[in-house]
């Protein structure tokens, strides 16, 4: 861990050296993303200083969000908690892997700053940081008061027996089938779902995380002061993040992501005064280390039923979802199948499903056929439920009902 230093010249000799000394962490993705803005060491170094100065109180805030409950932050608030985790002064929650103590996420910068597993990933982070730096600074410089504010709410299923998914007699809502290669994040109007990790924004403070949560989090940094206060999630828990400003661009996407540029928010205000941007963590299954064959079991079925309607159910806001392959890629989630668990949960909580399948064809073919038949054989909620608590087999056999076809879906990863 970089030590706490209050003198700006001796950090910034450290920056520059790119290294600490044997007992602490590397600053060489610092010392190299640096190089590329000039403006660092005279303009924005100084402002994260000064900024993580003036909120010293986050440094003992002891809150812990580990039950249903909020968090509101003011933009000030989620400065001081960025520059302090920039420079690296939460002492009490070291880094180790993207975790920290007690079940919370780690919120310092460390691990960007130094690791070199994806150097180029670590840079493009950082350089979206300091955007997010350099854009508050010219705010700040002008008048802004920075006190617009933000809410984060950790959320948990109510009403999430099976026999309430069973009995409910809601309507399919006909979902929407975005065109090839437009992503969920563009769909600003909705409340658009993040294929999060466990642990809130995953791997997004690390140089090796590069999926979509990690990079809306980066794009969207005001989102990394969540880490501050909410542990790991369970079964039945999402959360909501709502009022983050975007910043900068991405280019491409994995591993050769790149700062795509400085970001114009277009969004309003709803009328709370929050920055009409909605999104919803919702950790999918991981079938990394298991059988993915699992994933067709009743139980599990249910727990990414409730995953989703944790966050959904009561909640004013957007009445559409924007949602993709949620779970799937890497997580080995079997795309056609997680499409229906997410149309069964969405239809419940009366919202429309826009999904994107980013560049899954096959998918989106398949998918047209999939969503007639369903709408004329399992109209409702919970004829669908129950039709995926069907014994795996009669899902996945080319020759069966509604859901015939889905072994043949595309698996591979995608952008949404």
């Amino acid at each position: 861990m970089i030590p706490p230093l209050s003198d700006i010249n001796a950090l910034a000799a450290l920056i520059n050296t790119g290294s600490v000394n044997p007992a602490v962490a590397s600053l060489q993705n610092l010392k190299v993303a640096t190089r590329a803005v000039p403006d660092f060491f005279p303009d924005l170094l100084p402002f994260i200083c000064d900024s993580a100065d003036r909120g010293t109180a986050f440094l003992s805030d002891s809150r812990v969000i580990d039950c249903p409950g909020d968090i509101e932050l003011s933009q000030k608030d989620c400065l001081a908690i960025l520059a302090n985790a920039f420079l690296c002064r939460f002492t009490s929650r070291p880094s180790n892997n993207c975790r920290s103590r007690d079940g919370l996420p780690s919120i310092n910068l460390d691990e960007l700053h130094g690791d070199t597993s994806q150097q180029s990933v670590a840079r493009a982070k950082l350089k979206m940081i300091f955007e997010y730096f350099r854009r508050q600074r010219e705010r700040a410089g002008a008048g802004d008061s920075l006190q617009r504010p933000l809410r984060f709410s950790r959320r948990k299923a109510q009403a999430a027996a099976s026999t309430d998914w069973l009995d409910c007699a809601a309507p399919l809502l006909p979902p929407v089938i975005e065109p090839l290669y437009r992503s969920l994040d563009d769909a600003r109007d909705a409340l658009r779902i993040d294929f999060a990790n466990r642990t809130i924004g995953g791997a997004a403070i690390a140089s090796y995380g590069c999926a979509q949560e990690e990079i809306m989090f980066c794009l969207y940094p005001e989102l990394i002061a969540a880490r501050l206060y909410f542990t790991t999630l369970r079964d039945d828990e999402s959360i909501l993040l709502r009022g983050a400003e975007q910043f900068s661009l991405a280019e491409d996407y994995g591993t050769d992501l790149g700062f795509g540029g400085r970001y114009i928010d277009p969004a309003s205000l709803d009328k709370d005064g929050l920055l009409h941007s909605w999104i919803l963590a919702v950790d999918a299954l991981d079938f990394r280390a298991q059988d993915a064959s699992r994933q067709y079991a009743p139980a599990l079925v249910m727990r990414e039923l409730n995953k989703l309607w944790a966050g959904l159910w009561p909640l004013d806001g957007p009445v559409t979802v924007a949602t993709g392959h949620w779970g799937c890629g890497i997580f080995g989630g079997n795309p056609a199948f997680k499409f229906l668990i997410q149309w069964a949960a969405f239809s419940r909580a009366e919202k429309t499903m826009r999904y994107f399948p980013w560049g899954d064809e096959d998918f989106a073919l398949t998918m047209a056929d999939i969503i007639s038949k369903t709408m004329r054989e399992t109209p409702t909620v919970g004829l669908l439920v129950k039709r995926l608590f069907c014994p795996p087999n009669t899902l996945r056999d080319e020759s069966s009902g509604s859901f015939g076809g889905l072994t043949k879906l595309c698996r591979r990863p995608s952008q949404s």
